[in-house]
């Protein structure tokens, strides 16, 4: 099933949760985060362009591009969070 945007959003809180807890600070933090989540809300989502993937792609997508094109802090965490 499909995270909803309430769920993604739900997903953000417990990552700047956790990153606060943790004192994870870094002025682009949020930024990586974003960039995260909107490239998952991208895979699971239809497009005029192109059909949606399964979560578990869009789960194998994201850690085939962290440490290139995400930070696989966040990418490893959002996994927690979303699974």
């Amino acid at each position: 099933m499909a995270s909803t945007r309430t769920d993604i959003k739900k997903d953000i809180n417990s990552i700047l949760k956790e990153a606060e807890k943790n004192m994870y600070k870094n002025k682009f933090f949020i930024s990586r985060i974003f960039a995260v989540v909107d490239a998952y809300d991208a895979m699971i989502s239809d497009r005029p362009f192109k059909k949606a993937i399964s979560k578990d792609m869009a789960i194998k997508e994201l850690k085939k591009l962290s440490e290139i094109q995400f930070d696989p802090y966040i990418v490893n965490f959002f996994i927690k969070v979303i699974s």
